[in-house]
């Protein structure tokens, strides 16, 4: 069960992050007010996360599932960046200066159903 649970957050976050190299919002070329997050923790704590587990990578619900998660997630963190004034928000690590992490600020969005 729990290499399912880890399956699930893995294919999650490659989707989320798999062209973006950590960057979830704003042009990390150009940025003034930049944010982090943790996904991992964003992620886990999406309400409709636990609905994976009730399905195998070959269902096509499955798939709508994952897409969903990743649409709400992206759009949660857009809103709460632009909220907060923040041009860029990376996975907490990700760049070497410290800087404010809104990983709460998301989840607790993401359970208010934005």
């Amino acid at each position: 069960m729990r290499f399912f649970t880890t399956l699930i957050l893995l294919f999650l976050m490659v989707s989320l992050v798999y062209s973006q190299n950590n960057i979830y919002y704003g042009n990390p070329k150009k940025f003034n007010n930049p944010a982090t997050l943790q996904i991992s923790k964003v992620i886990s704590s999406h309400p409709s996360y636990p609905l994976l587990k009730s399905y195998s990578s070959e269902d096509p619900d499955f798939w709508l599932i994952l897409e969903r998660i990743n649409q709400e997630i992206l759009a949660t963190i857009r809103k709460v960046a632009r909220e907060r004034g923040y041009d860029l928000v990376g996975e907490k690590g990700f760049l070497k200066k410290e800087m404010p992490d809104i990983t709460d600020e998301v989840i607790e969005n993401l359970r208010r159903g934005r």
